[in-house]
């Protein structure tokens, strides 16, 4: 992997965790009281209900830890991905606001609603 592709990679798992994690820290009200809403939960809050699990016959159905290297877990991560809605957004420079909601539907879904939720925020791009 060369340094240019290890830096954006480090950059969109910035990006991301920035967008899930922004909401914890909340927004300022009138007053200066804080408000906010944390839609969704981190994966770390996952793991007290979905390790340990298994069947009555033994067999370990956990999906805790084996959910993190997943295709799913890391869809966000996808250069492929992020090649594509570049290329999309390239082609079709009217239609990449429209470009990236859609693709982010099923690539950072929590992402995309917490984004959606919280007018402002940054959107994918």
């Amino acid at each position: 992997m060369t340094p240019a592709t290890n830096l954006h990679r480090a950059t969109m798992l910035a990006a991301i965790l920035s967008l899930l994690c922004a909401s914890m820290s909340g927004r300022s009200a009138e007053g200066g009281q804080q408000i906010g809403k944390e839609l969704f939960q981190t994966s770390d809050r996952c793991f007290a209900c979905h390790n340990g699990l298994t069947t009555p016959q033994g067999e370990d159905i956990s999906i805790g830890f084996s959910w993190r290297p997943t295709m799913m877990a890391n869809a966000a991560l996808d250069p492929y991905w992020h090649a594509g809605v570049r290329r999309e957004s390239l082609d079709h420079p009217e239609s990449k606001a429209l470009i990236e909601d859609e693709c982010s539907k099923c690539h950072m879904p929590m992402a995309r609603y917490q984004a959606h939720f919280e007018p402002g925020r940054p959107r994918l791009g």
